[in-house]
């Protein structure tokens, strides 16, 4: 099976001309085990987005908001020099 992966992989690379991997390389199962692992974190990381949200609109996004309406809102006196 990593030999399949690897050949799929030698594949891309040689089409985008970067270096081959080697033939016993590990490349494919570590390229299979990061995607695995971003999939099952995937919940985590929704949940903790949902989570956040009402953090980060009241605490960062507000404060942010009010400060450019004040900075929209600011006009200098301009005075001429006559």
């Amino acid at each position: 099976m990593l030999q399949e992966g690897n050949k799929r992989i030698n594949a891309m690379l040689r089409y985008f001309g970067f270096k081959e991997v080697e033939q016993g390389s590990r490349v494919a199962f570590l390229a299979a085990s990061s995607y695995g692992i971003v999939k099952i974190l995937m919940p985590l990381r929704i949940a903790m987005c949902v989570y956040l949200t009402p953090f980060t609109a009241e605490r960062i996004m507000g404060p942010a908001l009010n400060f450019s309406k004040r900075l929209l809102k600011f006009k200098p006196n301009r005075k001429s020099a006559d």
